[in-house]
């Protein structure tokens, strides 16, 4: 289970507006059950929150300028798609692949793999 959220009301507006938008647009689930929907899209607001406070901390703590935590996060995010989606050597290859392509756009591969380490227990 995902821990308790300090930003849980920024999370609660988005997830309000997003079955306001679902509504409005038909695109409610195929069994019809909007409570459902509601709370898969809540837990994703939170577990990407979760990630972005992980990722934060480790980029902090390594001295990474504010204005580039928008691009760790991003790292984040897309590792934390991956861990959702493979494990074991196939993982830990998506995780290679991911620091040489972050690190060919400018961002520091020892802290992408601090990431990979501390935030998704990956030793790429």
């Amino acid at each position: 289970m995902i821990s308790p959220n300090p930003r849980r009301g920024a999370i609660e507006r988005a997830v309000r507006r997003y079955s306001k938008g679902a509504r409005r647009a038909g695109t409610v689930r195929a069994d019809g059950d909007l409570l459902r929907q509601e709370d898969n899209y809540r837990l994703a607001c939170e577990r990407a929150e979760l990630r972005a406070e992980q990722v934060r901390a480790v980029a902090g703590a390594l001295g990474v300028p504010m204005m580039h935590l928008v691009s760790y996060r991003c790292f984040g995010l897309h590792l934390d798609r991956l861990a959702r989606r493979y494990s074991g050597a196939t993982l830990a290859r998506l995780a290679v692949d991911a620091v040489e392509r972050y690190s060919a756009s400018g961002l520091s591969p020892r802290v992408l793999i601090a990431i990979c380490r501390r935030v998704f227990n990956l030793d790429p």
